[in-house]
């Protein structure tokens, strides 16, 4: 078996390829480098150079749909937000290859926010109070209606302007002014419309699925110890945890209704109370992928099992407890709070995440790049690190 993962520079792909490489299989890497962090794993046996999926879709395909027949490809797993879409439109033009994704129709329902949160409204499901902005129009008659602090939304996260695609992010707002000035530097707004939410107190969690054609086959679930940015972002410090039945009842009826197929990971952010609230869903394999799998919910591999036909048993029982931590990531946060340490943090909370962040080795604690069986990736990544830092200061 061949398996071609795309999007080799991120954190998930490394995770699959060392999860696919540990049960044998035949591992061939791509991304728009020459070079790419799951591409530099001892499981990779080749590592492939693709057009940019953010410049030309078009030529994207036609070197991919090549390199999938040159290679005797048998699976592709795309794994980012740009290059899934393209492949769903492309999908006939790619051959017989395996690709374990949902219809496009289903991806772009759950994924795009706007209609995620009107389809969950209409349910009646646990989410923060949103207002759905098509216009500044509309911005400036809910004006006066709206909370502070606002999370505001866009739809999707990235974005397709003049044939290339951007980068979107969730940005909050603590007054009317401030909310105005960040949506009138959205270049893609109004052509993409924008969620505004309620500020939610708490922490985020995430819970995982495998869907074979409209039926759940397994479940996980992790919540957040640390992000970055620490308002709220991705994950650089995560654990694994029971499976939340409100949680789980919400993601199936959002799931269940599209008939999804393939893997997902539905975002909650729990209050103190303990109650949860719908955030968003990843219609791919998110970035604390390899808690997962160290935990014992090996998704990459019980995917490859579903998208060849092979009958298997999914373990339910995974480990609680069991962490996950991105160093670099990490590092990225505490940076964050020495700059910010004047407006939000003391010096003693400071001297705290200090002292945290120092801790480095913890019984139920692995990291997602650095490991001493495949060290190479995180040499790599150290290196694109301190490359970006010379490069940030010169600027």
């Amino acid at each position: 078996m061949r398996v071609l993962v795309l999007d080799a520079d991120q954190r998930n792909a490394l995770a699959i390829v060392r999860s696919l490489g540990r049960h044998g299989i035949t591992i061939l890497t791509a991304d728009s480098g020459r070079y790419s962090l799951a591409g530099s794993s001892r499981y990779t046996s080749k590592h492939l150079q693709l057009p940019s999926t953010y410049n030309s879709a078009e030529q994207f395909i036609i070197v991919l749909t090549q390199l999938v027949e040159q290679e005797a490809i048998d699976i592709l797993l795309p794994l980012s937000d740009v290059t899934i879409p393209i492949i769903l439109k492309a999908r006939e033009r790619l051959g017989k290859v395996k690709i374990p994704l949902p219809d496009k129709v289903a991806y772009e329902q759950m994924t795009d926010k706007y209609q995620l949160f009107q389809r969950a409204q209409e349910m009646g499901l646990s989410i923060p109070k949103t207002y759905f902005v098509n216009n500044r129009d509309e911005l400036i008659a809910i004006l006066n209606k709206i909370e502070f602090p606002v999370v505001i939304k866009p739809s999707r996260s990235r974005v397709l302007i003049a044939n290339t695609w951007h980068h979107t992010s969730v940005t909050y707002a603590r007054s009317k002014d401030e909310l105005l000035v960040v949506v009138q530097n959205y270049r893609w707004f109004p052509q993409y419309p924008l969620l505004l939410q309620e500020f939610i107190q708490g922490h985020g969690c995430g819970i995982s699925t495998l869907y074979d054609q409209g039926s759940a086959i397994g479940w996980f679930q992790h919540k957040r110890v640390r992000e970055k940015p620490p308002d709220g972002g991705v994950s650089v410090l995560c654990e694994s945890e029971v499976v939340d039945p409100a949680m789980q009842a919400i993601a199936e009826r959002l799931l269940n209704a599209v008939a999804w197929h393939g893997v997902a990971m539905v975002e909650f952010k729990r209050t103190a109370e303990g109650k949860s609230y719908l955030v968003e869903i990843n219609g791919r394999f998110w970035g604390s992928l390899q808690l997962a799998i160290d935990a014992g919910m090996d998704f990459p591999w019980l995917l490859i099992q579903l998208a060849t036909g092979a009958r298997f048993n999914v373990r339910q029982q995974y480990f609680s407890g069991v962490r996950s931590r991105w160093l670099l990531g990490d590092l990225d946060r505490l940076y964050l709070i020495f700059k910010n340490r004047h407006g939000r943090y003391t010096w003693r909370q400071i001297a705290g995440e200090v002292i945290t962040f120092m801790t480095l080795f913890s019984r139920n604690t692995r990291y997602d790049v650095n490991r001493w069986s495949d060290p190479i990736p995180f040499v790599y990544e150290l290196y694109h690190y301190i490359r970006a830092l010379i490069r940030s200061d010169r600027h």
